[in-house]
């Protein structure tokens, strides 16, 4: 996934603008840092995502039944324990 650099420019001035209104920050340099540490993460997350996105190109997924997932889960939790 590609970002133009007209596109990057202004999701950081939105978020530079949101964090120096609304969240407290006055000094640019320290929305600077954040916003790097955002980025930094998001990249992070995409690299660790890409291969299954890879194989889903290749066809090599399935869908997920959420309803059974659940369920699975709760057994396991019942058998170790843990109530709501």
């Amino acid at each position: 996934m590609s970002i133009e650099p007209s596109e990057d420019l202004e999701a950081f001035r939105a978020f530079a603008q949101d964090q120096l209104d609304g969240a407290g920050y006055t000094v640019v340099a320290d929305v600077l840092a954040l916003y790097r540490q955002r980025q930094e993460e998001i990249e992070r997350v995409r690299s660790e995502i890409e291969p299954a996105l890879a194989q889903a190109d290749r066809g090599q997924s399935r869908e997920i039944d959420f309803e059974q997932l659940k369920a699975k889960g709760r057994q396991r939790l019942a058998e170790e324990g843990v109530t709501d």
